[in-house]
């Protein structure tokens, strides 16, 4: 089961160095997962979909039935 710790471990691990920070994590009842993280000059459309890549192959099989989107508040 995706509780919102583990996205949140598994997104500030993928963070880290980086300079982008995680804003937040929502887990919806239907399967939804959003992400949305920021920084200081902004985020690139290119810096969510590497996360959200990353993500992906992290939850791999364990994830089942789930729809993920990685934005930015700016986005």
């Amino acid at each position: 089961m995706i509780t919102k710790d583990h996205i949140r471990k598994l997104v500030t691990e993928h963070l880290s160095g980086t300079g982008i920070f995680l804003v937040d994590v929502r887990l919806s009842s239907t399967g939804r997962i959003t992400v949305l993280i920021d920084r200081p000059e902004g985020v690139r459309i290119e810096d969510c979909a590497t996360l959200s890549r990353q993500i992906s192959n992290d939850l791999g099989e364990e994830g089942g039935d789930y729809e993920l989107n990685v934005s930015s508040p700016g986005l």
